[in-house]
């Protein structure tokens, strides 16, 4: 169902009501669900990925904000997720790079390392 156009919009239209009308907290439970689905949701989880940058980039002059809350919730589902840390982090790696694509910035650049590769050169 979610692949039909007819749903596709009228999904991506509730989210870009629900994104410019409410505050984060309010839509951050239901935006944290809606990603670990998509974490479990295998092909599919790119499609849920998609309505959710599609609806934010139609935010106009709350655009970047509605981008950067998506994120947050994206990152704070991952101590969350249902199957594990490392999965949900590969679906926020996901979303960061359709929000990046959606603001015409490409890839983004690899985050530094977490842990210490040894020696004292930085």
């Amino acid at each position: 169902m979610i692949e039909e156009n007819g749903a596709h919009e009228s999904l991506t239209s509730g989210w870009r009501a629900v994104f410019k009308e409410l505050p984060h907290a309010e839509w951050h439970p239901y935006a944290e669900h809606w990603l670990h689905t998509a974490t479990d949701a295998g092909h599919r989880g790119d499609l849920l990925l998609n309505l959710l940058v599609s609806a934010a980039d139609q935010c106009d002059d709350q655009r970047g904000t509605t981008f950067a809350a998506l994120y947050t919730s994206a990152r704070t589902a991952e101590r969350t997720a249902p199957h594990g840390t490392a999965r949900a982090a590969t679906t926020t790696d996901r979303l960061l790079q359709k929000i990046s694509t959606a603001q015409g910035l490409g890839q983004p650049a690899a985050p530094p390392p977490t842990t210490s590769t040894g020696g004292s050169t930085p």
